[in-house]
Protein backbone atom coordinates (compact mmCIF):
# COMPACT_ATOMS: atom_id res chain seq x y z
CA UNK A 1 0.00 0.00 0.00
CA UNK A 2 2.89 2.38 0.69
CA UNK A 3 4.04 2.19 -2.92
CA UNK A 4 0.96 4.07 -4.17
CA UNK A 5 2.18 7.10 -2.21
CA UNK A 6 5.86 6.82 -3.20
CA UNK A 7 5.48 8.95 -6.31
CA UNK A 8 4.40 12.47 -7.21
CA UNK A 9 1.65 11.64 -9.70
CA UNK A 10 -1.27 14.02 -9.03
CA UNK A 11 -3.75 11.14 -8.90
CA UNK A 12 -1.94 9.69 -5.87
CA UNK A 13 -3.07 12.69 -3.84
CA UNK A 14 -6.64 11.34 -4.12
CA UNK A 15 -5.54 8.28 -2.14
CA UNK A 16 -4.44 10.58 0.69
CA UNK A 17 -7.97 11.98 0.83
CA UNK A 18 -9.52 8.50 0.63
CA UNK A 19 -7.36 7.28 3.51
CA UNK A 20 -8.69 10.07 5.72
CA UNK A 21 -12.26 9.46 4.58
CA UNK A 22 -12.08 5.72 5.31
CA UNK A 23 -10.85 6.41 8.86
CA UNK A 24 -13.87 8.69 9.39
CA UNK A 25 -16.52 6.49 7.78
CA UNK A 26 -17.44 4.53 10.94
CA UNK A 27 -18.08 7.78 12.80
CA UNK A 28 -20.03 9.25 9.88
CA UNK A 29 -22.19 6.13 9.69
CA UNK A 30 -22.67 5.34 13.38
CA UNK A 31 -22.28 8.82 14.79
CA UNK A 32 -20.41 9.77 17.95
CA UNK A 33 -20.96 12.35 20.71
CA UNK A 34 -19.17 15.58 19.88
CA UNK A 35 -16.08 16.09 21.99
CA UNK A 36 -15.23 19.14 24.03
CA UNK A 37 -13.53 21.80 21.89
CA UNK A 38 -11.01 22.61 24.60
CA UNK A 39 -10.21 25.96 26.13
CA UNK A 40 -10.83 28.61 23.51
CA UNK A 41 -11.24 32.36 23.96
CA UNK A 42 -10.39 33.83 20.55
CA UNK A 43 -12.79 32.94 17.72
CA UNK A 44 -14.87 30.74 20.04
CA UNK A 45 -18.10 31.69 18.24
CA UNK A 46 -16.55 30.73 14.89
CA UNK A 47 -15.71 27.22 16.08
CA UNK A 48 -19.12 26.81 17.70
CA UNK A 49 -20.72 27.66 14.35
CA UNK A 50 -18.31 25.41 12.41
CA UNK A 51 -19.21 22.47 14.67
CA UNK A 52 -22.96 23.12 14.68
CA UNK A 53 -23.39 20.29 12.15
CA UNK A 54 -21.88 16.88 12.97
CA UNK A 55 -21.29 15.84 9.34
CA UNK A 56 -20.14 19.23 8.07
CA UNK A 57 -17.64 19.44 10.93
CA UNK A 58 -16.08 16.05 10.14
CA UNK A 59 -16.04 16.47 6.35
CA UNK A 60 -14.87 20.09 6.65
CA UNK A 61 -12.09 18.99 8.99
CA UNK A 62 -11.09 16.30 6.49
CA UNK A 63 -10.83 18.85 3.68
CA UNK A 64 -8.76 21.20 5.84
CA UNK A 65 -6.30 18.46 6.81
CA UNK A 66 -6.11 17.27 3.19
CA UNK A 67 -5.27 20.79 2.00
CA UNK A 68 -2.66 21.22 4.74
CA UNK A 69 -1.13 17.87 3.82
CA UNK A 70 -0.85 18.84 0.15
CA UNK A 71 0.71 22.19 0.99
CA UNK A 72 3.17 20.56 3.35
CA UNK A 73 4.00 17.95 0.71
CA UNK A 74 4.65 20.73 -1.82
CA UNK A 75 6.94 22.40 0.70
CA UNK A 76 8.92 19.16 1.10
CA UNK A 77 9.26 18.77 -2.67
CA UNK A 78 10.12 22.40 -3.45
CA UNK A 79 12.89 22.49 -0.84
CA UNK A 80 14.14 18.88 -1.13
CA UNK A 81 13.33 18.25 2.52
CA UNK A 82 13.59 14.48 1.95
CA UNK A 83 15.60 12.72 -0.72
CA UNK A 84 12.64 11.15 -2.58
CA UNK A 85 9.72 13.18 -3.85
CA UNK A 86 6.47 11.43 -2.92
CA UNK A 87 3.12 11.88 -1.21
CA UNK A 88 4.27 10.08 1.92
CA UNK A 89 4.56 13.27 4.04
CA UNK A 90 0.98 14.23 3.13
CA UNK A 91 -0.25 10.68 3.75
CA UNK A 92 1.29 10.36 7.21
CA UNK A 93 0.16 13.89 8.06
CA UNK A 94 -3.39 12.76 7.30
CA UNK A 95 -2.95 9.67 9.51
CA UNK A 96 -1.48 11.58 12.46
CA UNK A 97 -4.33 14.07 12.32
CA UNK A 98 -6.77 11.19 12.62
CA UNK A 99 -5.39 9.62 15.79
CA UNK A 100 -7.95 10.93 18.31
CA UNK A 101 -11.70 11.50 17.82
CA UNK A 102 -11.28 15.15 18.84
CA UNK A 103 -8.99 15.67 15.83
CA UNK A 104 -11.71 14.70 13.35
CA UNK A 105 -13.84 17.78 14.02
CA UNK A 106 -13.02 21.33 13.00
CA UNK A 107 -10.90 22.58 15.87
CA UNK A 108 -8.46 25.39 16.77
CA UNK A 109 -5.37 23.27 16.07
CA UNK A 110 -6.30 23.20 12.37
CA UNK A 111 -6.13 26.98 12.19
CA UNK A 112 -2.88 27.00 14.16
CA UNK A 113 -1.38 24.42 11.80
CA UNK A 114 -2.18 26.66 8.84
CA UNK A 115 -0.26 29.48 10.52
CA UNK A 116 2.66 27.19 11.38
CA UNK A 117 2.69 25.94 7.78
CA UNK A 118 2.81 29.50 6.45
CA UNK A 119 5.70 30.19 8.82
CA UNK A 120 7.57 27.25 7.23
CA UNK A 121 7.03 28.67 3.75
CA UNK A 122 8.40 31.98 4.96
CA UNK A 123 11.35 30.61 6.94
CA UNK A 124 12.55 28.30 4.17
CA UNK A 125 13.30 31.32 2.01
CA UNK A 126 16.11 32.10 4.42
CA UNK A 127 18.80 30.36 2.38
CA UNK A 128 18.06 32.62 -0.60
CA UNK A 129 19.57 36.05 -1.05
CA UNK A 130 16.63 38.00 0.34
CA UNK A 131 16.07 40.42 3.20
CA UNK A 132 16.25 38.14 6.22
CA UNK A 133 14.66 40.76 8.49
CA UNK A 134 11.49 40.80 6.38
CA UNK A 135 11.43 36.99 6.27
CA UNK A 136 11.79 36.74 10.04
CA UNK A 137 9.13 39.40 10.61
CA UNK A 138 6.53 37.48 8.61
CA UNK A 139 7.58 34.15 10.13
CA UNK A 140 7.16 35.59 13.62
CA UNK A 141 3.89 37.23 12.57
CA UNK A 142 2.40 33.82 11.80
CA UNK A 143 3.59 32.45 15.14
CA UNK A 144 2.22 35.53 16.88
CA UNK A 145 -1.20 34.95 15.32
CA UNK A 146 -1.02 31.30 16.39
CA UNK A 147 -0.29 32.38 19.97
CA UNK A 148 -3.60 34.28 20.00
CA UNK A 149 -5.31 30.90 19.71
CA UNK A 150 -2.90 28.81 21.80
CA UNK A 151 -1.18 31.21 24.26
CA UNK A 152 1.34 28.46 25.05
CA UNK A 153 2.99 29.38 21.75
CA UNK A 154 4.16 32.63 23.32
CA UNK A 155 7.52 30.94 23.80
CA UNK A 156 7.79 30.36 20.06
CA UNK A 157 9.88 33.49 19.68
CA UNK A 158 12.71 31.64 21.50
CA UNK A 159 12.41 28.77 19.02
CA UNK A 160 12.51 31.23 16.11
CA UNK A 161 15.68 32.82 17.44
CA UNK A 162 17.30 29.39 17.72
CA UNK A 163 15.95 28.45 14.28
CA UNK A 164 17.41 31.59 12.75
CA UNK A 165 20.84 30.64 14.07
CA UNK A 166 20.55 27.41 12.07
CA UNK A 167 20.28 29.39 8.84
CA UNK A 168 22.56 32.37 9.52
CA UNK A 169 24.47 34.41 12.05
CA UNK A 170 21.72 36.21 13.88
CA UNK A 171 21.89 39.97 14.36
CA UNK A 172 20.14 42.46 16.63
CA UNK A 173 18.02 43.54 13.65
CA UNK A 174 16.85 39.93 13.20
CA UNK A 175 15.89 39.63 16.88
CA UNK A 176 13.94 42.91 16.73
CA UNK A 177 12.15 41.67 13.60
CA UNK A 178 11.08 38.49 15.42
CA UNK A 179 9.87 40.41 18.47
CA UNK A 180 8.01 42.93 16.29
CA UNK A 181 6.29 40.18 14.29
CA UNK A 182 5.24 38.42 17.46
CA UNK A 183 3.93 41.58 19.13
CA UNK A 184 1.92 42.96 16.19
CA UNK A 185 -1.08 40.54 16.37
CA UNK A 186 -1.44 41.14 20.11
CA UNK A 187 -1.24 44.91 19.72
CA UNK A 188 -3.90 44.78 17.02
CA UNK A 189 -6.16 42.60 19.18
CA UNK A 190 -5.77 44.84 22.21
CA UNK A 191 -6.51 47.91 20.06
CA UNK A 192 -9.69 46.35 18.67
CA UNK A 193 -10.86 45.30 22.15
CA UNK A 194 -10.02 48.74 23.55
CA UNK A 195 -12.05 50.49 20.83
CA UNK A 196 -14.90 48.05 21.51
CA UNK A 197 -14.79 48.93 25.19
CA UNK A 198 -13.86 45.42 26.29
CA UNK A 199 -11.20 44.22 28.68
CA UNK A 200 -7.87 43.42 27.09
CA UNK A 201 -5.60 41.48 29.38
CA UNK A 202 -2.69 39.16 28.74
CA UNK A 203 -3.94 35.57 29.21
CA UNK A 204 -2.27 33.50 31.87
CA UNK A 205 0.61 31.39 30.63
CA UNK A 206 0.60 28.03 32.37
CA UNK A 207 3.70 25.89 31.84
CA UNK A 208 3.15 23.47 34.73
CA UNK A 209 4.00 19.86 34.04
CA UNK A 210 1.09 17.48 34.43
CA UNK A 211 1.73 13.77 34.15
CA UNK A 212 -1.86 12.76 34.87
CA UNK A 213 -2.46 11.46 31.36
CA UNK A 214 -5.92 9.96 31.95
CA UNK A 215 -5.67 7.99 28.72
CA UNK A 216 -7.42 4.80 27.71
CA UNK A 217 -5.00 1.91 27.31
CA UNK A 218 -5.50 2.29 23.54
CA UNK A 219 -4.26 5.89 23.81
CA UNK A 220 -1.04 4.79 25.48
CA UNK A 221 -0.50 2.13 22.82
CA UNK A 222 -0.91 4.39 19.79
CA UNK A 223 1.25 7.18 21.25
CA UNK A 224 3.99 4.72 22.16
CA UNK A 225 3.94 3.16 18.70
CA UNK A 226 4.05 6.54 16.95
CA UNK A 227 7.00 7.46 19.17
CA UNK A 228 8.82 4.32 18.01
CA UNK A 229 8.30 5.22 14.32
CA UNK A 230 9.37 8.82 14.88
CA UNK A 231 12.46 7.66 16.77
CA UNK A 232 13.33 5.41 13.84
CA UNK A 233 12.98 8.39 11.49
CA UNK A 234 15.20 10.55 13.69
CA UNK A 235 17.85 7.81 13.79
CA UNK A 236 17.79 7.45 10.00
CA UNK A 237 17.88 11.24 9.57
CA UNK A 238 20.93 11.49 11.84
CA UNK A 239 22.68 8.60 10.08
CA UNK A 240 22.18 10.18 6.62
CA UNK A 241 22.61 13.79 7.72
CA UNK A 242 26.04 14.36 6.15
CA UNK A 243 24.84 12.96 2.80
CA UNK A 244 22.49 15.91 2.28
CA UNK A 245 23.32 19.31 0.82
CA UNK A 246 23.62 22.35 3.07
CA UNK A 247 20.10 23.59 2.40
CA UNK A 248 18.52 20.25 3.29
CA UNK A 249 20.67 20.00 6.43
CA UNK A 250 19.45 23.35 7.67
CA UNK A 251 15.82 22.57 6.98
CA UNK A 252 16.21 19.16 8.62
CA UNK A 253 17.64 20.72 11.78
CA UNK A 254 14.86 23.31 11.80
CA UNK A 255 12.17 20.61 11.55
CA UNK A 256 13.77 18.60 14.36
CA UNK A 257 13.83 21.78 16.44
CA UNK A 258 10.16 22.33 15.65
CA UNK A 259 9.41 18.76 16.74
CA UNK A 260 11.18 19.32 20.07
CA UNK A 261 9.43 22.66 20.66
CA UNK A 262 5.95 21.34 19.86
CA UNK A 263 6.58 18.23 21.96
CA UNK A 264 7.30 20.48 24.95
CA UNK A 265 4.04 22.35 24.33
CA UNK A 266 2.09 19.07 24.29
CA UNK A 267 3.91 17.89 27.42
CA UNK A 268 3.05 21.05 29.33
CA UNK A 269 -0.56 20.82 28.13
CA UNK A 270 -1.05 17.14 28.83
CA UNK A 271 -4.50 17.73 30.35
CA UNK A 272 -5.66 18.66 26.85
CA UNK A 273 -3.10 16.59 24.94
CA UNK A 274 -5.59 15.55 22.26
CA UNK A 275 -6.15 19.18 21.19
CA UNK A 276 -2.42 19.95 21.02
CA UNK A 277 -1.26 16.68 19.47
CA UNK A 278 -1.92 17.85 15.85
CA UNK A 279 0.80 20.49 16.34
CA UNK A 280 3.27 17.60 16.09
CA UNK A 281 1.79 16.52 12.75
CA UNK A 282 4.20 18.21 10.34
CA UNK A 283 7.44 17.19 12.03
CA UNK A 284 6.29 13.70 12.98
CA UNK A 285 4.89 12.89 9.54
CA UNK A 286 8.18 13.95 7.98
CA UNK A 287 10.18 11.63 10.24
CA UNK A 288 7.83 8.68 9.74
CA UNK A 289 7.88 9.20 5.95
CA UNK A 290 11.68 9.31 6.02
CA UNK A 291 11.78 6.11 8.07
CA UNK A 292 9.38 4.08 5.92
CA UNK A 293 10.35 5.27 2.45
CA UNK A 294 12.72 3.34 0.23
CA UNK A 295 12.89 -0.29 -0.89
CA UNK A 296 15.18 -1.72 1.81
CA UNK A 297 13.48 -4.02 4.34
CA UNK A 298 10.31 -3.58 2.31
CA UNK A 299 8.32 -6.29 4.08
CA UNK A 300 9.09 -4.88 7.53
CA UNK A 301 8.05 -1.40 6.43
CA UNK A 302 4.75 -2.75 5.12
CA UNK A 303 4.12 -4.48 8.46
CA UNK A 304 4.99 -1.32 10.43
CA UNK A 305 2.66 0.72 8.21
CA UNK A 306 -0.29 -1.63 8.72
CA UNK A 307 0.37 -1.69 12.46
CA UNK A 308 0.12 2.12 12.42
CA UNK A 309 -3.22 1.96 10.63
CA UNK A 310 -4.45 -0.65 13.12
CA UNK A 311 -3.29 1.47 16.08
CA UNK A 312 -5.13 4.54 14.75
CA UNK A 313 -8.37 2.59 14.22
CA UNK A 314 -8.14 1.21 17.76
CA UNK A 315 -7.44 4.71 19.12
CA UNK A 316 -10.49 6.11 17.32
CA UNK A 317 -12.97 3.34 18.00
CA UNK A 318 -11.33 1.02 20.51
CA UNK A 319 -13.11 2.42 23.56
CA UNK A 320 -16.36 1.12 22.07
CA UNK A 321 -14.93 -2.37 22.47
CA UNK A 322 -12.38 -2.04 25.31
CA UNK A 323 -13.35 -0.53 28.64
CA UNK A 324 -9.90 -0.38 30.28
CA UNK A 325 -9.06 2.85 32.12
Amino acid sequence: MLRIFQNIRPFSSIYVFLAGLILRLPMLIAGDPRKNAGTMDVLSQFFELANSSFYISILGGLLIIFLQGLLFNKLCIDHDVIYTHSYLPAYFFMLLNSVFPENLFINPSMLVNFLILFSFFSMYRMYRMESTSVILFYTALFYGCASLIFPSLYSGFVFLIVGTIIFKNISLKDILSIISGYALPWLMLWSILFLAGKNHVIPEINYELDFNFRLQITGYAVLFYILILVSGGLFKTTFNYTKNNIKTRRITLYMIGNLAFMALIVLFKMKEYQFYFPLLGFSMSLQIAYFLMGSKAKKWKIILHYLLLFAIVISLYGEKFFKFN
